[in-house]
This record gives C-alpha cells, sequence and structure tokens, in this order.
C-alpha cells in the first residue's frame, strides 16, 4: 500500500546504505566509537544530517558516539544479505542487464498498445524471485524524490518497491554503473558562506545591497532595515525588507524562485559563484518590476 515518504526518511535510508556499504568494505567495526568529524568523513553526513539524523543512528558514550542497538544489528543484517546474494545472484546481473535493455527498448516502443501490461509482467516475472538478492548484490543508492515519490521506502517491500518500470531501470542503471552512490556533501560547499543581493528602490531612487547566507533552513539576511532568518521561500527577513521599502515584485513568483534555488543549491555541488549568480538574478527580476512600476504608472494615479 503507498504511504507516504517524507524526505527525511528517505534521507535516512540513504545513509543507512552508505554505512552498509562501508561495513561491507571493513571501513569500521560495528562496536565502533566514532567522534562527529569521523561520522561526517566516513558516511558523508552533511550539516542538516548532523541536526536531523544524529540522534536517529548514534547514542552518546563520553565525548564519542556510538550506533544505537537496532541500527547495528540492521547494519549487520544487510551486510549478511549482501554477502549472501553475491553468492546467491551468480550470472543473475548480467542476465538482468541484457534482458532489460530488449525488454525496455519493447516496451517503451509499445507502451500505448494493449499487450504492453503483458510485457511488463513477462519480464517482472522472469526476475521477481531474484530482485532481493540483486538488491543487495548492489545496495543501491536511491534519488530521495524518487522514494517520495514511490510512497515506499525499498527495504520495507522490495519486491513491490520494483513493481513499477521507472524502479526496474533504476535498478538497471545500478547495475551498469550509471547509477553510483552520491558520496557527496551536496550543497554543504555552498552554506554559510557571504552573497550580496543588490536590488533597486525607487524609495531610496537607488540599489540597496543585502547581505545574504544560504542555510540549512532557507536564507539569513543582513540589512540595515530588518536583519534575520528567512524560510526557503524568503517568508521573513528577506520579504520584509522588501516590503518595509515598499519593493514592488511579483509575491509569488518571487518565493518560488527564493525557494527553487535553495533546493538547486542544496541537492547539488553548486559553487558559490554560481549560486551569487543565480541569486542576483531574482535581484534584477525584482528591480525590473520595481523599476517598470514607477515608470508606466500613468502620471495621474500616483498609486505606488
Amino acid at each position: 500500500m503507498r504511504k507516504e515518504v517524507t524526505k527525511l526518511e528517505a534521507r535516512q535510508r540513504n545513509l543507512k546504505m552508505i554505512m552498509v556499504r562501508e561495513y561491507t568494505k571493513k571501513k569500521f567495526k560495528i562496536e565502533d566509537k566514532f567522534t562527529e568529524d569521523a561520522i561526517v568523513k566516513l558516511f558523508f553526513f552533511r550539516q542538516s544530517d548532523l541536526q536531523n539524523s544524529l540522534k536517529y543512528f548514534f547514542a552518546k558514550k563520553g565525548e564519542n558516539y556510538i550506533f544505537k542497538k537496532n541500527i547495528a544489528e540492521e547494519i549487520a543484517e544487510m551486510n549478511s544479505k549482501h554477502f549472501n546474494a553475491i553468492t546467491n545472484s551468480k550470472e543473475i546481473p548480467q542476465k538482468y542487464i541484457d534482458l532489460f535493455k530488449s525488454f525496455s527498448e519493447d516496451y517503451l516502443k509499445n507502451i500505448f498498445k494493449s499487450d504492453s501490461s503483458e510485457k511488463y509482467d513477462s519480464f517482472y516475472n522472469t526476475f521477481a524471485s531474484s530482485l532481493e538478492d540483486l538488491h543487495w548484490f548492489s545496495i543501491p543508492e536511491f534519488s530521495e524524490q524518487i522514494m517520495i515519490n514511490r510512497g515506499m521506502i525499498p527495504e520495507d517491500n522490495i519486491s513491490e518497491y520494483y513493481n513499477h518500470y521507472h524502479s526496474l531501470e533504476d535498478l538497471y542503471h545500478v547495475l551498469t554503473g550509471k547509477i553510483v552512490p552520491f558520496n557527496s556533501y551536496k550543497g554543504d560547499i555552498n552554506l554559510n558562506k557571504r552573497l550580496s543581493f543588490r536590488v533597486f528602490s525607487r524609495r531610496w531612487g537607488h540599489d540597496d545591497t543585502y547581505s545574504v547566507e544560504r542555510r540549512t533552513d532557507g536564507w539569513f539576511v543582513s540589512h540595515l532595515s530588518i536583519n534575520g532568518s528567512s524560510k526557503k521561500d524568503g517568508i521573513g527577513s528577506m520579504i520584509d525588507n522588501l516590503d518595509h521599502d515598499s519593493i514592488q515584485y511579483p509575491k509569488e513568483g518571487v518565493r518560488y524562485a527564493f525557494q527553487t534555488l535553495w533546493y538547486l543549491a542544496d541537492e547539488d555541488e553548486m559553487s558559490i559563484e554560481e549560486l551569487q549568480i543565480k541569486l542576483q538574478e531574482i535581484a534584477d527580476w525584482i528591480s525590473a518590476v520595481e523599476k517598470a512600476t514607477g515608470e508606466f504608472q500613468p502620471d495621474w494615479c500616483d498609486y505606488y
């Protein structure tokens, strides 16, 4: 049954897969003690992970951390499943790769024809009994958004999770190496870095420059008028500063732009230079609307 999977649940699932992969490589022992810095480096914990997931996986012991009992047991169990799958799968991964390619081409070409479901069922049933081994053979890391869209964490029901064309396709990409472990701190490289946001104000007749930082929970804005935090969509000090100076801008569009940019910067290794350019593009958009509002307003109106 489809359920709601939160972004946090999907992220914690992927972190667990990282832990299992590192354990299979003997990078640590279950009973090891870890410093926070070691957790960051070994398991690719991001700043948001330290805030949201450190206590989910670890218990504090003195100055260090140890795995919680249930997490340690899960890692050990998944490790066993991985090595059992290596023994059991043998030629199955290559067979899956070979057959999926021909199945996919045929299925997508005829997806709107009446026999497409039969083609799908035939392929799925061929590998239904092998999906668990293929899964644990590869210990896959999937896009968090895909898991959210599927409404499932793969390990909750592996057979059901893969009973979908795109899940089967993802498995194919994992086995062929197109999808590889992310092993990245992603947007952490542009967190807490000072950016400028230069926007025109008709009230003052010149550009004002805000100091902006992307934070784990949104944006932090420093300006003469209002300083403080904003949500990812700018609601808070960012929007308050614009409104305080009566700057005209497309409110819903600008909030959408701030939120979209926050996620783009978070999900990719976006450089601080690229983030600065994109942030200023929002400011330039606002400035253009602010200038046009005054320039094209009828002389007799004097509303703005």
